[in-house]
């Protein structure tokens, strides 16, 4: 098919038709007016247009004007506000100088800095502002004016208040009176002139004179409580210089000093009274003659105040008692450390001094006797309670400085007190060390123990020292474990203490173990240790080394072995295991030898020796001429020598050699003898010819000695050879070795 024209798809060039001829001509003049007439309405319109656009540029400058203008208004009738509020001036050209420096920095800071405006704008706003702020400052100025005459009021009425005292206090001396009262007029007279509102007047300030007066006599502690009664009695009636006064103005005066005389009787007596007291109290003897001296005077001070309050009756007395207890105090330090005998003595003179009083100075001397009485009294109760801290105290006191434990002990000992009370600390160092111990474990208890008891010397100082702990509360366990502190089972020991007891016996039934069976094992294992301190309790054999003390110690020993060998069976140790390791702690320390009557207890050191130092012993007691050599009979204890029964000396010497035994003492030093019924047997004279009753004592030291005296002897005499075994023989027929020590002090069961 034959394709189509380009032009005929409208895709090809436009054909140009000829049109010229085909319809009417029009002028061209038409044609130019058609093209101009666009041009005239767009220019007319621009320039309506342009019309309106400055119209709306006033009206919009006009209304930015106004913005700024109330804008910058409200901010400075703010700031005005706050300019008054916080304005403290109290002189109106101050404040008038204040506000115009103050409205000149805020318009500089508010208008000349504000955008958009230009500078004629700012001008007009600037001067419209400063009127405005200007109306808004003036309430500033009153309040200026107000606060001025307030401060000048105050001064006027402060400088009028110090001539009011000033009158006041010049009351004995006339012309001062006068000056003051004409200072008062002037005053006066300046501010009334002024216009200010001051509260007095110079007729009107007599009464606050008067007032103030009255105030400063009840400030004055030299007055008395009669001279207040007298002159409220004189304001009441109108009398001398209240003649003037009105009812009422009398009625303010005399209730000030009622008020006052209230105060007196009750509040100011009962202070008097208690600060006589305290000083009576805080005079003991525990106080030095500084401390003394001055609670003296605090009494004798309370004295004086008790009369100026009328109370002289109480006055008196409490001077009477003041001075009779110093008196008594000051006697008391001569006692300080002296014994009951001592005591007795002096308080015996001083009761036949009473009827040597003079007239009238009865009741002074009654005075002095009860006080010497009550001082003694307290020194035995303060001994009593603690003789170690009265004699810390009174050493203190006197010397100024804390005595040494052996100082407590010699000075304990001087006075008399009993030896198992003696201790060489305080029931106050005690208490602080206890309660650090409830604190500490077991390894730290151990420690505060070594601490606490290394202080104090071995021997019988140390002995005192772990006696008075037992006493005041250190348990036997404690006690157990310091004595040997370097021994783990100390560890468990203190441990095991620390263990619940009913916890322990469910433990054991869970494994049913019976604690009976251990308590038995350890008894057999503690069987010699109990029998020589108590004697052979298990068969019923009681003397009088079965005392509560000893029974209760060594019971209390076993019950922490007890323990011991529970803990150790629960830790998996058999019953005897356990019950041989708990009690070797205590058995391991000593060597146990057996004699004709009783059974000694030796240091384990003395192991080697124990066979000569038996036989030792059994010499001496066997030895007639040892034995009967100034021997005390019991029921003549105190008859003098010569009056001994020779008959009864020698049964009671026979009964001794046939049935006497050795005990070994508490403090583990030696031994002394006992008759049958367990009595020490006694001496009149000790090793120094000294007369008195005398235990026989014979201390491990000098057992050795003599042990190996009697070894080398006996070697070279050709009797025994050194291992063979030690045969008695007749000691009656043998040479004697030699008297040993004989102490007083020493031999304590």
């Amino acid at each position: 098919m034959p394709r189509i024209p380009l032009y005929n798809q409208g895709r090809g060039p436009a054909v140009q038709m000829e049109t010229r001829g085909l319809g009417p001509k029009l002028s061209s003049k038409v044609f130019e007016r058609a093209a101009a007439a666009p041009g005239e309405v767009a220019a007319k319109a621009l320039g309506d247009i342009a019309k309106v656009a400055a119209d709306f540029e006033v009206r919009e400058q006009k209304a930015e004007l106004e913005a700024a203008e109330r804008d910058l208004m409200n901010k400075a009738d703010d700031a005005a506000f706050d300019f008054v509020i916080n304005n403290t001036d109290d002189n109106h050209r101050a404040y008038g100088i204040n506000s115009n420096q103050f409205k000149a920095d805020w318009l500089q800071s508010n208008v000349d800095s504000y955008e958009g405006l230009n500078s004629r704008q700012r001008a007009a706003l600037a001067n419209n502002i400063d009127r405005r702020m200007q109306l808004k400052l003036q309430p500033g100025q009153v309040n200026a004016f107000n606060r001025g005459q307030a401060r000048k009021t105050e001064v006027f009425n402060k400088a009028a208040e110090g001539l009011v005292r000033d009158i006041a206090a010049s009351q004995d001396s006339p012309e001062m009176v006068t000056k003051y009262e004409e200072e008062l007029q002037g005053l006066y007279d300046s501010a009334i002139e002024q216009g200010l509102q001051i509260n007095f007047t110079p007729d009107g300030v007599k009464f606050e004179v008067q007032r103030e007066v009255i105030r400063g006599l009840t400030q004055d502690d030299s007055k008395s409580l009669t001279f207040y009664e007298v002159l409220e009695d004189d304001i009441l009636d109108g009398k001398g210089a209240y003649a003037q006064n009105t009812l009422d103005e009398r009625t303010q005066l005399a209730g000030m000093l009622s008020m006052h005389i209230n105060e007196l009787e009750n509040v100011a007596v009962a202070e008097a009274n208690a600060n006589g007291s305290d000083a009576l109290a805080g005079m003991t003897i525990a106080t030095n003659a500084s401390t003394r001296a001055s609670k003296l005077g605090d009494g004798l001070f309370a004295a004086d105040e008790l009369r100026r309050l009328g109370q002289f009756s109480a006055a008196d007395k409490l001077e009477i008692d003041l001075r009779a207890k110093d008196a008594a105090l000051s006697t008391a330090e001569t006692l300080m450390f002296a014994d009951d005998a001592t005591v007795k003595e002096f308080m015996a003179e001083q009761k036949e001094l009473l009827s040597y009083a003079r007239p009238g100075e009865e009741a002074t001397a009654l005075a002095q006797y009860t006080a010497m009485q009550n001082v003694i009294a307290a020194r035995a109760a303060a001994i009593q309670e603690d003789a170690a801290g009265y004699v810390y105290d009174s050493y203190f006191a006197k010397y100024n400085k804390a005595p040494s434990p052996s100082e407590l002990v010699k000075f304990q000992t001087e006075m008399g007190v009993p030896e198992a009370a003696i201790r060489p600390f305080t029931k106050r160092e005690f208490n602080t060390f206890k309660a650090q111990m409830a604190e500490a474990d077991a390894m730290g208890q151990i420690d505060l123990m070594t601490q606490f008891f290394s202080r104090f010397e071995a021997g019988d100082e140390q002995m005192m020292a772990m006696r008075g702990a037992t006493a005041l509360g250190l348990s036997r366990a404690q006690m157990l474990a310091m004595s040997r502190p370097g021994d783990p089972r100390a560890m468990d020991l203190l441990n095991s203490a620390g263990v619940d007891e009913a916890l322990i016996k469910a433990s054991l039934k869970d494994k049913d173990i019976k604690a009976a069976d251990i308590h038995s094992a350890v008894d057999l294992q503690l069987e010699d240790y109990q029998k020589t301190i108590v004697g052979d309790v298990v068969s019923g054999y009681l003397d009088q080394t079965s005392t509560a003390g000893r029974l209760n110690d060594v019971f209390g020993i076993k019950r922490s072995m007890y323990r011991l060998a529970e803990t150790y069976v629960l830790a998996g140790d058999d019953t005897e295991t356990a019950a041989n390791k708990a009690a070797a702690f205590i058995t391991e320390q000593y060597k146990f030898q057996e004699f004709d009557n009783s059974l000694v207890r030796l240091p384990a050191q003395y192991d080697k020796q124990k066979f000569d130092m038996q036989k030792v012993l059994q010499r001496k007691l066997k030895d007639r001429r040892y034995l009967e050599t100034d021997l005390m009979i019991p029921s003549q204890a105190g008859v003098a020598e010569a009056a001994i029964d020779e008959t009864r000396l020698a049964i009671y010497a026979g009964e001794v050699r046939s049935q006497g035994r050795w005990h070994t003492t508490d403090d583990d030093k030696g031994v002394i003898l006992l008759d049958q019924f367990g009595n020490p047997v006694k001496r009149t004279k000790n090793e120094f010819g000294e007369s008195g009753e005398f235990n026989i004592y014979i201390s491990f030291e000098d057992l050795e000695v003599m042990a190996e005296e009697l070894a080398v002897t006996e070697l070279e005499a050709g009797v025994l050879l050194p291992d063979a075994p030690r045969i008695v023989t007749d000691i009656d027929e043998q040479d004697d070795i030699g008297i040993v020590g004989i102490t007083g002090q020493r031999g304590t069961q």
